[in-house]
């Protein structure tokens, strides 16, 4: 028997959560426009770990229950305040 599709995205995302407790990997930019605020997009979710950094603009529907990472400012931000 298959698992419901809600029991597969509750699964992917206490996946993303354990991965990010155990610095597994970390939040990156929105992949389409580089905005901060991102969440966890799993277009597979046969294959929970691999992800899209997306912000709400650009994540289809966050599913519910979904987390909104912030991903840390890179170098170049950094100096682009000065």
């Amino acid at each position: 028997m298959t698992p419901s599709v809600s029991t597969m995205t509750r699964l992917a995302q206490k996946s993303v959560k354990r991965g990010m407790n155990l610095k597994i990997f970390k939040p990156e930019r929105c992949l389409a426009c580089g905005a901060n605020d991102v969440f966890a997009h799993q277009p597979d979710l046969n294959r929970p770990l691999a992800i899209k950094w997306l912000c709400a603009r650009y994540e289809p529907v966050p599913p519910p229950g979904a987390v909104c990472y912030h991903a840390a400012p890179t170098p170049a931000d950094a100096g682009a305040d000065q």
